[in-house]
């Protein structure tokens, strides 16, 4: 995993001591800005570190949030990075600074308020994260083979059910430069689920969409339809592999959990992801 450290100035001393731990973790860091020249190569660095990382750590306090802060510039990236910061933004608050005074995009996600040691409690929650994703990629390339002898190059694709949540019938169709991907999701559990996101991925570094979605609740046993916009972003004309992925919670269980954990830390620890079959991207 690969994660970029945004701090002020006043939390050097903190935003280093994280970013040792997190190496020594096996997470490569983005840290030292200060070797950065100023000017317009400093700006492209930072958003092209922005653009190559996993995960943006945005240390809220009232010195990162003043205005004329370079910290915002950096969420700035960040927000043009990932329109939608779930699973990809982690903000950990290190001041008595309100929630409330957030900007709208870190309120979006939910933020990690540490009660004991913040770089401890971070780490945890990025290594929780990280191994998710290890899980996630391997499984991606043991069905990846078989995917590629079955896969149809075709813009419409029936899914193979995973029970007990059925992601099928995906469709894409483009208008200008946007990309519109319609899931017919069925919940066939004998549970009320919610829907935290739907959205496309890639199977090649450097090539990724921007989309965001809105959640949707569906009762045991309902089916429902979702569409999500994305943009996608690829620097030069490589071939890539693409997949659908659906990721669902328990509606009662989030509710529970609510004022217990963040939300960000219940999808991360109970939610449940449903992928379709990687399949070449169709030029």
């Amino acid at each position: 995993m690969k994660a970029f450290i945004s701090y002020a100035a006043e939390q050097f001393e903190l935003a280093q001591e994280l970013a040792q731990r997190l190496k020594s973790n096996g997470v490569k860091v983005f840290f030292d800005r200060d070797r950065l020249l100023p000017g317009d190569a400093f700006d492209a660095s930072i958003r092209q570190a922005i653009d190559k990382t996993d995960l943006f750590i945005f240390l809220a306090s009232a010195d990162s949030l003043r205005t004329g802060n370079y910290t915002l510039t950096e969420l700035g990236f960040a927000e043009q990075r990932w329109p939608n910061a779930t699973g990809r933004v982690l903000t950990i608050l290190v001041d008595d600074t309100q929630l409330s005074s957030l900007p709208a995009y870190l309120r979006s996600v939910s933020v990690l308020q540490p009660r004991g040691d913040p770089v401890a409690e971070t780490v945890a929650v990025v290594d929780r994260m990280a191994r998710r994703r290890r899980r996630v990629r391997r499984a991606s390339y043991a069905v990846l083979a078989v995917a590629l002898l079955l896969s149809l190059v075709l813009w419409r694709i029936n899914i193979q059910p995973v029970s007990p949540f059925l992601l099928k019938l995906v469709s894409v169709t483009k208008t200008g430069d946007d990309y519109h991907f319609k899931a017919e999701l069925r919940n066939t559990s004998d549970r009320h689920i919610s829907s935290m996101r739907l959205f496309p991925e890639t199977d090649r570094e450097g090539v990724y969409f921007s989309s965001s979605t809105e959640s949707i609740q569906l009762a045991p046993g309902a089916q429902g339809s979702q569409v999500v916009k994305a943009q996608l972003k690829r620097p030069g004309s490589e071939s890539f592999n693409w997949r659908l992925c659906w990721v669902v919670v328990n509606t009662y269980e989030l509710d529970r959990a609510e004022g217990k954990m963040s939300i960000y830390q219940f999808i991360d620890e109970h939610g449940k992801m449903v992928c379709s079959r990687y399949r070449p991207w169709p030029d």
